[in-house]
């Protein structure tokens, strides 16, 4: 009994979740979650699965970018690490993402 009512929670949660994501859905496919970074970042990782959560759940964003602004090595890799997990997610320079928003 306290199975069925626990997968009765997951399932109304479930059509919860569907519905407030059809509410928060954009038509857009070009918006972009931008999350800048600079110097040590010990929260990069938390940042960018955050943006990524963001994605997935609302839907309200096709791409998230990751930029650039001068972060040491480790929150490279951290941020590298992200990128290879999820094919929208990049990172890019300060220049470079000019370039990036002109082909959106």
């Amino acid at each position: 009994m306290c199975i069925l009512i626990f997968l009765a929670i997951v399932g109304v949660c479930a059509i919860c979740r569907g519905i407030s994501g059809l509410m928060y859905r954009s038509d857009s496919s070009q918006l972009v979650v931008l999350d800048p970074m600079s110097g040590r970042r010990e929260d990069a990782e938390f940042v960018l699965r955050n943006a990524v959560r963001r994605v997935r759940f609302y839907g309200t964003a096709s791409r998230v970018i990751c930029v650039d602004s001068g972060m040491d090595s480790e929150t490279r890799r951290v941020c590298e690490l992200v990128s290879a997990d999820y094919p929208f997610v990049s990172i890019c320079t300060r220049e470079q993402l000019a370039d990036i928003v002109k082909n959106l």
